[in-house]
């Protein structure tokens, strides 16, 4: 969820604009592993739910009147991270404790955004032309769980602390046209 308080300004043909972005994020997932029957759970599986994260991020915006009815636009949306530390329930190897809940350490950035535009009004019809780059590489190139200590494991038959999703998502461009009619 983002709560962003924001203030406009007008000079002549220039409007702009800045806001302060406050996020609050959770994150939840598992990884589970059952036996033949699907009956048990087998090593291996866990279960991660995250303290409740909070960040600071922000966006400006610019809208520029060319002509009465023609407009061009830029905005840009700040990164922002939510350290989303938590708890892990594990399920090892071990016989003597087969089921252990470790605090992991763990973050998650969200990436900044450029998006630029045009915007044309005849009559009661307008057409507007966007352009946004989306910079995933910065915040989901990989996740990282850190864990207090080496439970979750591996084929090799050693215990590990750290889980590492490599995710390798590529920046993005994004053209889009709408029309309105009012």
């Amino acid at each position: 969820n983002k709560i962003t308080p924001a203030i406009g300004y007008s000079i002549g043909n220039l409007s702009f604009g800045i806001g302060v972005d406050f996020s609050i994020s959770k994150m939840m997932f598992d990884r589970i592993y059952k036996d033949i029957t699907n009956t048990y759970e087998l090593p291996g599986t866990f279960r991660y739910e995250s303290n409740v994260g909070y960040s600071l991020g922000g966006k400006i915006g610019a809208v520029f009147k060319l002509f009465p009815e023609t407009k061009i636009a830029y905005s840009f949306v700040s990164g922002n991270t939510s350290h989303l530390d938590g708890n892990m329930e594990v399920y090892t190897t071990k016989k003597e404790f087969p089921v252990q809940n470790v605090n992991v350490s763990n973050s998650m950035s969200l990436p900044p955004r450029h998006q630029a535009g045009i915007s044309h009004k005849i009559g009661s019809f307008l057409i507007a032309f966007d352009i946004r780059y989306i910079q995933w590489s910065n915040g989901f190139s990989s996740n990282k769980f850190v864990l207090e200590r080496s439970v979750i494991p591996t084929p090799l038959g050693v215990d590990t602390n750290t889980l590492t999703f490599r995710l390798k998502w590529k920046d993005q461009v994004v053209y889009a046209i709408g029309t309105e009619y009012s």
